[in-house]
């Protein structure tokens, strides 16, 4: 039987720690790219109006960050959406399909809409996080206002916030 000299050992550790490290770093990296065919390509012209997202923080020591922002319209993608919730997002006139999400650090929900977008008028996305039932069930209440006069233009949504991004029955292209 070979024995391994202290030096040697060290060397080996250090290899398989380094390779280990290199085949787990590679399976992160990720192209979160949306293909042209699938993203929305926002009107600079026209009759339009526009949709921005919200934003709100909880007080006191556990606070919380909520975000409410457009994931798509028509079945098309919107870029960044996180990243963008307060950039208004032009949204030509006519009926369409608007997909929202709400997110609060892991947990997230998602509702669609069917909005009558009118001309010249600025909408907001609005979100009512919460809690229901005995085991305290976290959920979410999706609306979308006139921004200048605050009245809902849409049914409200009530959906329960999942904590795994991939236990979601959510299917926007369905």
């Amino acid at each position: 039987m070979m024995r391994l000299s202290h030096n040697m050992f060290l060397r080996l550790a250090s290899t398989f720690a380094t390779l280990t490290l290199a085949m787990l770093l590679s399976g992160c990296v990720t192209d979160t790219s949306i293909p042209e065919e699938l993203a929305y390509q926002a009107p600079v012209s026209g009759e339009i109006a526009h949709l921005k997202g919200t934003y709100f923080e909880d007080a006191g020591v556990f606070a919380a960050k909520h975000t409410g922002y457009v994931l798509m319209v028509d079945r098309k993608f919107v870029k960044n959406p996180l990243e963008n919730w307060s950039q208004p997002l032009a949204i030509p006139a006519g009926t369409r399909e608007i997909a929202c999400e709400y997110r609060q650090s892991v947990f997230k929900a998602r509702a669609t809409f069917k909005l009558d977008v009118q001309p010249g008028v600025s909408y907001e996305l609005r979100v009512k996080p919460g809690t229901e039932g005995e085991d305290e069930h976290r959920v979410c209440d999706f609306s979308i206002v006139n921004a200048a006069t605050g009245k809902p233009v849409t049914p409200i949504k009530h959906v329960i916030v999942s904590e795994n991004s991939n236990r979601s029955n959510f299917r926007p292209l369905d």
